[in-house]
């Protein structure tokens, strides 16, 4: 019954989400897809509603010489017949919170405006289903009102996952209703791995083809073992460190952090007695700014940062404990040497620093350049430990090695302390 007065009333309310999905949709069309003007370009609109999208899309796509043909879904029959008089193809009626059934790479692009509303809608696994019919290359376009995103608790989850499929996921907020705030989030569809996209889909953070959720575990009960050695072997230390803001906690940073998975462990297991006798402070460090924004609420602070620069933001010994989880892998840019031995400064002395690789290599130390920098640790009197780790639906001849460095009590000598390698040096701040 909504159908016949739908337009007036969103109208009237300053409705802008169909003239924003469609202007940045024809404008990413425009630069990455460059079609030639007898070329047709698909684009799916779930939850269409009465058509206001493609609408907008027809106008600003014929003002840019681009040949759209439009499909339409919602589960409102009237609404879809209205969006059919407006020009569209093939619309159907569907729920959209089962999968949908549309092939894979059907479309160029994919608009979902106004759909994922609390109560009507699910994210996942909708989101997933639009990246699948979506052609390598195309985008996905999805609106949601700001205070779904902050009130949805498996949101800010979906979109790390979709990044760990190999998705290219940004977000930017604007106007959505008068007096109303919404964050459009723009999905760059890349094939990705299936391995990688199947375990994404399923809830596990995968970044390059290999599931994170046994070597997270494995770092956290790593981190565990190492405090209480820590504690059992220098039961002074905790007295003399420096705290962080709450006495008796320990300062932890989660580097390469996202959406804070191993954060949530950590606070699990603290809260359930399987890491006995400790508080935790939780700092987050991570490259992508919509972490920044939406920090988990666990952790104190998450800092926009990048694991290929020094850390200069924080001075030597900082943290009780630092982990970095799933950002180092075969083919990666991110420095994997250089970044543990960073990881290692900002450590306390008697704390830990613990990583993930990913590599073909048997051990980590075969893998190209860990093997000095790892002897340059030890040398220092630091302990480390390697802990080979095969998960179900690895990648083959992938292995995750996790890595323990205890750092030592006894500072470095002067010597050792001007030894470098790339930009990092062990000890460059010393206190």
């Amino acid at each position: 019954q909504w159908a016949s007065n739908y337009d007036d009333d969103v109208m009237q309310e300053g409705y802008r989400a169909p003239r924003e999905a469609a202007s940045e949709l024809t404008t990413y069309f425009a630069k990455h897809l460059k079609p030639t003007e007898d070329q047709d370009l698909f684009v799916l609109d779930v939850g269409c509603g009465t058509g206001l999208a493609g609408e907008e899309l027809f106008k600003l796509a014929g003002e840019q010489g681009q040949r759209v043909r439009v499909t339409g879904c919602d589960i409102s029959a009237d609404m879809i017949a209205l969006a059919h008089k407006r020009g569209y193809e093939d619309c159907c009626q569907v729920d959209l919170n089962v999968p949908i059934t549309w092939a894979d790479d059907s479309f160029h692009g994919v608009m979902c405006t106004g759909t994922l509303i609390q109560g009507h809608v699910r994210p996942d696994p909708l989101l997933f289903e639009l990246c699948r019919v979506v052609k390598p290359g195309g985008i996905a376009l999805v609106s949601v009102r700001t205070t779904y995103f902050e009130t949805e608790p498996s949101f800010a989850g979906l979109l790390e996952r979709l990044e760990m499929a190999g998705h290219r996921v940004s977000t930017r907020n604007f106007q959505y209703l008068k007096g109303v705030t919404a964050m459009m989030v723009r999905i760059e569809v890349s094939p990705g791995s299936p391995d990688a996209i199947e375990a994404a889909s399923e809830g596990a953070a995968v970044p390059q083809g290999l599931g994170l959720t046994l070597p997270r575990m494995v770092g956290v009960m790593e981190l565990g073992k190492a405090m209480h050695r820590r504690m059992r072997l220098h039961p002074s230390s905790a007295i003399l460190a420096p705290r962080p803001s709450r006495p008796g906690a320990m300062k932890v940073l989660d580097a390469c952090c996202g959406f804070g998975d191993t954060g949530a462990v950590l606070q699990e297991w603290t809260a359930t007695g399987r890491l006995p006798g400790y508080e935790l402070d939780l700092y987050g460090l991570d490259l992508s700014p919509v972490v920044a924004r939406e920090p988990p609420p666990y952790y104190h602070n998450i800092r926009k940062g990048d694991l290929r620069d020094p850390l200069w933001m924080y001075p030597d010994d900082e943290f009780d404990a630092a982990l970095c989880i799933g950002a180092f892998a075969e083919g990666s840019d991110v420095g994997i040497a250089p970044a543990l031995e960073e990881l290692v400064r900002i450590v306390q002395p008697g704390g830990v620093a613990i990583a993930s690789v990913e590599h073909c290599a048997t051990s980590a130390r075969d893998v190209p350049g860990f093997q000095e920098v790892l002897e340059r640790l030890e040398a220092v009197g630091h302990a480390v430990s390697e802990i080979p780790v095969q998960s179900q639906g690895a990648a083959s001849g992938i292995m995750t090695h996790v890595l323990c460095v205890e750092k030592a009590f006894a500072r470095p000598q002067p010597q050792e302390q001007q030894r470098t390698v790339g930009y990092i040096g062990v000890g460059r701040m010393g206190k």
